[in-house]
């Protein structure tokens, strides 16, 4: 399969790398996450891209990069940040350009382009997908984000340009599957007659949350957790106690599951509320059709009330279903793939 690989996409992230690898057909042939944990430091960076290397892949492959790690607190700003990784790409020893968002879609200057470069993985989504619809929402239900990509008309809608612009306009949320804690959802659950506060300490995250329901695929699972300890069900349990200042005994097990739960729905609520106003603020019609993707996107399928979900595997180019489903998952390292396969 290694062997195969024409064309890699590579989605850098402050925590995980994505790679996907396509054929010479354009077919999804390799696919791998990994945990990248850069604010720790960039010889983590420089251990995946050793990785990448001794994949040995044919050496004239060509690699789309895209990168969000810049936003990592290691760097004094996102500039630098985009500086020192695009350095540390030199030493792939494949060819590679970095994707941005202007007409040219791949460039190597990022010194004298990064504002067009970073934090960019979700643009590379919406120019992909306008190959095929002209009115689209994406919602990509990530590890530590929810991006919301809206193609209208012909054209990526999206006002905002940078986190700071996107959070604004409600084109990202910071809430994910993974890493995001508990006291960020909500401070308090009134349950059964009784006030729970959750604290303000990272003593759990939303991994605890699906992981105790068995809505995590183990292959994502990957990430350290608040107490650095196991990924049982007793273990997840134990760190949502401690969020709500309770000492962890087996009579309390469904009050816990039930704390969960009403944690896990008032995230999904809060997603499907910004699909809402997303969709009344740039006037869509009600029958837009909407996708899921990232690794949180079984979620949503599930859990979205949404009545126009759209089901886009026959859209995805892979050797088998397995890949296919995995791509729709890593969604920005797939798109940057085939882009760069144009």
């Amino acid at each position: 399969m290694k062997k195969e690989v024409k064309f890699l996409g590579i989605d850098i992230g402050g925590a995980h790398i994505k790679l996907i690898g396509l054929n010479e057909k354009r077919s999804v042939c390799f696919a791998n996450y990994r945990k990248c944990y850069v604010w720790k430091g960039l010889n983590n960076l420089k251990r995946e891209f050793k990785y990448i290397n001794d994949l040995n892949f044919d050496k004239r492959i060509i690699c789309g990069i895209t990168m969000t790690a810049e936003l990592c607190d290691i760097f004094k700003s996102r500039k630098v940040g985009a500086n020192q990784i695009s350095d540390l790409c030199k030493t792939l020893k494949y060819n590679f350009l970095f994707y941005s968002k202007q007409k040219n879609t791949f460039t190597r200057d990022v010194k004298g382009n990064y504002k067009n470069i970073i934090s960019m993985n979700w643009h590379a989504v919406g120019r992909y997908f306008l190959r095929y619809y002209k009115n689209l929402i994406i919602i990509d239900f990530g590890s530590t984000t929810t991006d919301f990509i809206c193609i209208k008309d012909g054209m990526i809608n999206n006002v905002g340009v940078d986190d700071l612009s996107r959070l604004s306009e409600g084109e990202l949320i910071y809430t994910g599957v993974m890493r995001t804690p508990l006291f960020s959802i909500q401070n308090k659950i009134n349950y059964k007659n009784s006030i729970y506060h959750i604290i303000p300490e990272l003593f759990s995250s939303t991994s605890d949350l699906y992981r105790v329901n068995n809505f995590i695929n183990k292959n994502f699972d990957v990430d350290d957790e608040a107490d650095h300890q196991g990924k049982s069900l007793t273990k997840s349990l134990v760190r949502i106690s401690r969020s709500f200042a309770i000492d962890y005994k087996k009579k309390n097990h469904k009050i816990l599951l039930d704390l969960a739960n009403i944690l896990i729905k008032k995230q999904i609520k809060t997603i499907e509320e910004n699909i809402k106003i997303l969709k009344e603020k740039k006037n869509y019609k009600k029958n837009v059709p909407i996708f899921f993707s990232g690794i949180g996107r079984s979620i949503l399928i599930n859990m979205c009330k949404q009545k126009e979900k759209l089901e886009i595997k026959s859209l995805i180019n892979a050797n088998s279903e397995k890949l296919g489903e995995i791509s729709i998952q890593h969604m920005p390292a797939y798109c940057v793939a085939q882009l760069i396969s144009d």
